[in-house]
């Protein structure tokens, strides 16, 4: 029987794009809580840009019931974070509305995978803002999975995943975003990327000059000049304002 499903979010290997369903039913009846699946699928390599030649293929269904974390579907895109390992083909995805996680692990001899919680350290902090979840390279070829968010004040707050129990580990220490370009800045001086000369410095008051005038002179045609010299005037005595 086919199934219609509607995906939580979607990620890609660099060739196929994966996709996971949170609340997807065999059948037409939402009544029995039981009958929830978390159902993932891939397309077919390598589909055109229209995607008009795209199609899919079931890769993991599993009852999402107990013992696994219980998954709502999102209420928007920003809340539900999913990556791939390009190699391993492990599937992982997030959600803020719990705080939880799950993971599907292929079998590497091509049997059925494994699907697996995922757990969040104590206090975990995810406003739903902007997200990403990536597994990135060590020096050492590893690859750590790890999680990126905004918090409320505009800071990024990063975790990593610690394997042996599961478990995505927040830092409790934010990176600001003043300190955050601080770092690109110094990053880019020191490859070489672009360097600060005198010069530059005079270029950049010459176009911090022009757009003031620009401002300036949009105020005059919206307010007229009267009200913008006003204030100023009023302390000054050989000023002539009209």
């Amino acid at each position: 029987m086919p199934v219609v499903i509607s995906p939580a979010c979607a990620a890609s290997d660099g060739a196929s794009i994966y996709a996971i369903a949170f609340d997807a039913v065999p059948d037409d009846s939402y009544a029995n809580s039981n009958k929830y699946h978390y159902v993932l699928v891939k397309s077919n390599p390598n589909p055109s840009p229209t995607l008009s030649d795209i199609s899919w293929t079931l890769v993991s269904s599993v009852r999402s019931t107990d013992p696994l974390n219980s998954l709502k579907a999102p209420y928007s895109m920003d809340d539900v974070a999913c990556t791939i390992d390009d190699k391993t083909k492990v599937f992982t995805a997030l959600s803020n509305n719990e705080k939880l996680g799950i993971q599907y692990q292929p079998d590497s001899n091509g049997g059925a995978g494994t699907w697996v919680n995922v757990k969040t350290s104590t206090a975990y902090t995810w406003d739903g803002s902007s997200t990403e979840l990536h597994y990135y390279n060590s020096a050492d070829g590893s690859k750590t999975l790890m999680h990126a968010t905004l918090n409320s004040v505009r800071g990024v707050l990063v975790s990593a995943m610690d394997n042996p129990t599961m478990t995505m580990n927040q830092s409790p220490a934010q990176w600001s975003f003043v300190r955050f370009i601080r770092l690109m800045m110094l990053f880019f001086l020191k490859r070489g990327a672009f360097k600060i000369r005198l010069c530059s410095f005079f270029t950049l008051l010459k176009y911090f000059g022009m757009v003031l005038l620009t401002l300036l002179s949009l105020l005059y045609l919206l307010h007229g000049t009267h009200s913008i010299l006003e204030p100023w005037c009023s302390g000054h005595v050989n000023c002539f304002c009209w």
